[in-house]
């Protein structure tokens, strides 16, 4: 009797358990472990990397040194997306912390639509934050806006895990 009262008890606190992860159902999990991982939504929609057949690496990540400072650059690309490629730049790159996106300060997105030209928009408002930069691991959330048109696009719950090439 005092089983199955226990398990009553416990009945909700499981089925609350399996909500939460439904939440983020379609993202990759939030990893620091250089796992090559990269998800967001774009207007609700899941994007994650994707090969085309004969495309470019659909994720690749690379710090170089431009003009003296650091610059972070993360490409991710999927065909069959409305967004096809994001392409995110941190000029000045310092590792952890956030960068609100500022394309005069050198903090962008570039982003490239799936429809006839023109199909290039920059990112106009948003946030980086990149939370682990060791070695050759870099990780990190963001979530931005852009226009296209009198279309506004939104990308959230942005989320990477990447090992630097």
């Amino acid at each position: 009797m005092k089983t199955k009262l226990l398990l009553l008890l416990l009945l909700p606190l499981l089925m609350g358990a399996s909500c939460k992860k439904d939440k983020d159902n379609g993202l990759t999990k939030p990893t620091q472990i250089g796992a090559n991982t990269f998800s967001c939504k774009i207007n609700g929609q899941i994007f994650t990397p994707k090969q085309d057949l004969f495309g470019p690496t659909p994720l690749y990540s690379q710090v170089d040194i431009y003009n003296g400072n650091n610059t972070l650059n993360i490409s991710a690309s999927n065909p069959n997306t409305y967004i096809t490629n994001m392409h995110f730049n941190i000029n000045s790159f310092k590792g952890v912390g956030e960068y609100s996106i500022d394309i005069i300060n050198g903090v962008y997105v570039d982003c490239y639509l799936n429809i006839p030209s023109p199909n290039l928009e920059k990112s106009q408002s948003g946030t980086i934050r990149i939370t682990k930069y060791q070695g050759e691991i870099v990780s990190g959330t963001f979530e931005f806006n852009l226009k296209h048109g009198t279309e506004n696009i939104a990308v959230t719950s942005g989320r990477f895990d990447l090992t630097l090439r």
